[in-house]
Parts: C-alpha cells; sequence; structure tokens
C-alpha cells in the first residue's frame, strides 16, 4: 500500500509538472514567437516585440473589463470591451503583414480610449498625461514619418477636444482639465509634441545606426563565405594536384624498376633516380592526407622517407638510431631537404648504420648525420651537382667534421616561416 501510494503521488507529481511544462512552452511561444510573414524580413525583430504587445495588450484588457463589470463601471467595461475587439481585428491586419498599418491602427484605437476614459471622468492629470506620451512613443519606434504625424496629429486633436469641451459644458469629468486655465493643455501639448520630436530624430537615426551596422554585417558576412569557399576551392584543387603528383611518380617509379630489369647495366644510375623522386613522392604523400595542403610535419616526412629510402637500398644501408625534432615545414623547404639527406646517406660506407639527428630553434633547421664510416667518392657526378644544387636553394650550410672515429654531416638551413 505503501509503495502503490508513493508511486501514485510520484505519477501525479510528474503529470502536473509536464502539464505546467507543456503550457509554458504554449504561453512562451505565444507571446514570443514571430509571425512567418515577416520571418527573415528586415522587421522581424520588430514584429516579434509588436506580436508580443498585442498578446499582452489583449490579456490584460480582459481582467480589467471583469473588473470594472463588479464595481458597477459599465461605460468603461464597454469602452474596454470595444476596445479589445478592435485590437483583435488590427491584430489580424498585422498578421497579414501590414504592420505599419496596424501600430497606426492600434494607436489611434488606444488614443481613442484614453481620450473617452479622460472624459467620463478620469481627467488629463492621471490618463492622458501618462497615456497619450506611451502612445507616441510606441508610433515612434514602428512607424513611417507620415503615420507618425497623423498620429500625434489625432493625440493633439484629442486633447484639444477635451479641453474645448469642458469649457462649452460638454463634459463634466470628476478631475478637472482646464478649470480655470489652460495650463493643462497647454503642459501636456508640449510633452507631447517636444517628446514626439525628440523620440523620433533619436529612434530614426538608432534605426540608421542598426540598419548601418546590419548591412556592414551582411557585407562582412558575405565576404567571409566568399572567403572560405575560394579557400575550400584552392584546397581541393592544391589537393588534387598533390594526387595528380603521387600518381605520375608512381608511374614513373614502375617505369624505371622495368627499365632496371631491361638494362642491368644501369641499374646503379636508375636506383639512385628512384631514390631522388622519393623526396618529391613522400612529400606529396603526406599532405595529400593531411589537413594542411603546404605544410606538412618534417619528422613524420624524415620517417617515411628513410622507411622507403632503406627498402630501396636493399638493405644495404640502414639508420640505426633516430632523434627527430617535431617542427612544420614547407613543401618548399621540405623536398630539398629530403633529396639531400638521401644523397648524403648515399655517400656513407653503407656497412654502417648511421644515426640521425634533427634540430630545430626557431626557422633555423639543423640535421646531423653521424656514422662509422667515410664519406665515398660520388659514383655519379650528377649527385654531387644535385646536392649543390639543392642546397643553394634553400641557402643551406653542409659541414663535414671528424671526430674520431665518427665522420659528421651537418646540414643547417633557415625555413620558411608559418603563416
Amino acid at each position: 500500500m505503501v509503495i502503490q501510494s508513493f508511486y501514485l503521488k510520484f505519477k501525479t507529481t510528474y503529470t502536473n509538472f509536464y502539464l505546467c511544462s507543456i503550457y509554458r512552452h504554449q504561453l512562451k511561444n505565444l507571446f514570443l514567437k514571430t509571425p512567418l510573414i515577416y520571418l527573415g524580413s528586415r522587421n522581424e525583430g520588430t514584429a516579434k516585440s509588436i506580436n508580443g504587445f498585442f498578446q499582452t495588450l489583449s490579456v490584460l484588457l480582459i481582467p480589467i473589463i471583469g473588473i470594472d463589470l463588479f464595481s458597477g463601471k459599465t461605460l468603461d467595461a464597454i469602452i474596454i470591451f470595444t476596445l479589445l475587439i478592435s485590437i483583435l481585428l488590427t491584430y489580424e491586419v498585422f498578421r497579414r503583414g501590414g504592420l505599419n498599418l496596424s501600430v497606426l491602427i492600434l494607436c489611434i484605437l488606444l488614443t481613442i480610449a484614453a481620450t473617452l476614459l479622460c472624459a467620463i471622468g478620469y481627467g488629463i492629470h492621471d490618463t492622458a498625461v501618462l497615456a497619450y506620451p506611451i502612445i507616441i512613443g510606441l508610433a515612434v519606434f514602428v512607424q513611417e514619418k507620415a503615420y507618425l504625424i497623423i498620429n500625434t496629429t489625432f493625440v493633439g486633436l484629442s486633447i484639444a477636444g477635451l479641453t474645448i469641451g469642458e469649457k462649452i459644458g460638454l463634459i463634466n469629468p470628476d478631475y478637472p482639465i482646464a478649470a480655470s486655465t489652460l495650463s493643462d493643455f497647454f503642459i501636456t501639448s508640449i510633452i507631447i509634441v517636444f517628446g514626439g520630436i525628440i523620440s523620433y530624430h533619436f529612434a530614426t537615426n538608432f534605426k540608421d545606426s542598426l540598419e548601418n551596422h546590419y548591412r556592414k554585417l551582411l557585407e562582412r558576412i558575405g565576404a567571409t563565405r566568399e572567403l572560405n569557399r575560394i579557400v575550400v576551392e584552392k584546397d581541393m584543387i592544391i589537393r588534387e594536384i598533390h594526387k595528380k603528383v603521387t600518381d605520375s611518380i608512381y608511374r614513373i617509379y614502375n617505369l624505371i624498376s622495368f627499365m632496371a630489369i631491361a638494362n642491368e647495366d644501369k641499374v646503379f644510375i636508375l636506383q639512385n633516380l628512384k631514390k631522388r623522386i622519393f623526396a618529391v613522392e613522400t612529400a606529396h604523400e603526406i599532405l595529400l592526407n593531411a589537413t594542411a595542403t603546404e605544410w606538412l610535419s618534417l619528422s613524420q616526412y624524415l620517417r617515411l622517407l628513410l622507411e622507403k629510402f632503406g627498402k630501396t637500398a636493399d638493405g644495404l644501408h640502414k639508420v640505426g638510431n633516430l632523434s627527430l625534432t617535431d617542427t612544420p615545414i614547407h613543401i618548399d623547404d621540405a623536398i630539398p631537404l629530403g633529396m639531400c639527406t638521401i644523397e648524403m646517406l648515399d655517400r656513407l660506407e653503407q656497412k654502417y648504420p648511421s644515426e640521425i639527428q634533427l634540430k630545430s630553434s626557431g626557422n633555423e633547421i639543423e640535421l646531423i648525420i653521424k656514422n662509422l664510416g667515410k664519406i665515398q667518392p660520388a659514383n655519379d657526378s650528377k649527385s654531387l651537382s644535385l646536392l649543390e644544387v639543392m642546397q643553394r636553394q634553400i641557402k643551406a650550410n653542409i659541414e663535414l667534421k671528424n671526430q674520431g672515429k665518427y665522420t659528421f654531416q651537418i646540414f643547417s638551413f633557415s625555413k620558411k616561416t608559418e603563416k
């Protein structure tokens, strides 16, 4: 029984909470949603605010009508009820796209209601002095200049009508409008006229400022999208180039392999050629699968290049120890460095494994190749000239040192700055 009672209480509480959530969501949509006809337009924000104003005003008028009826103020209730029906009809004009016209009608209706309330006994002090400026303020932020002039003129005529009506005895409010002097009329008129002018200029400047910012924002967004589109297209083109280069080099590599089989006397030259094209093929292979299109990881590049180099050399030359500092490098620097690395390894006695160390400090790159053997004379005269060409291309410096039984080749240069 206890469990069943607890379950029923939990179910009731959860159901009430769920229903409250639904009602709260529906109320939020009712007061804050924007009519579909205004979505995406310049007036979307204004329309959303006016929609909420219409809904709120309609809801607030209903209890006021009830209070007036129970208080015996039948005439007040009739005025407010007529105002409510008129507001609902005006709301239909608003929902069909007539934003400015609906606000003009709404302001005129509110002015008429305020004037009637003043006339039946409330006077100008507590009603019109507050109501008329608020109505003008509502008109200022959403209406065109012509509509604003119409509404302001109508308010002025209403004030004049109240004053003249009391003077000639047509109306007798509990709180006199101008019992002895016309001070209330002039004060209210001045507040409305000057307040309307100041508010109009303020709202106009504010709107112009918002429109300028909005236009500049749209231009900036458009330029950014166009730039992003160009960058994406550029990346696609560059990746396609990397793919084409990789495929072409692979075909050249296979062609050289067939030529080596057919020309045994030129095997050594063709093997050297295959090793040299590795520097190009490896760089494009990495960039093809990377997020960047021009910058690659130098340590990744050298590891992959040396792995391919070791396989091509039939295992005769091995790299015993690698110590590589990772740093980004541009493809224009990577390919010459890769070719020079292969050429420097090719000059060493292949019976001893090499140790390679890569150091990076800012833009300065230093590659050290350490080997027990001696540097062999180049079998191919083009090998030395290629090394010199690549060295000049990236303005590198090659230093040879002998320290004890070790031979050091120190290759250093300044890489391009990453943007």
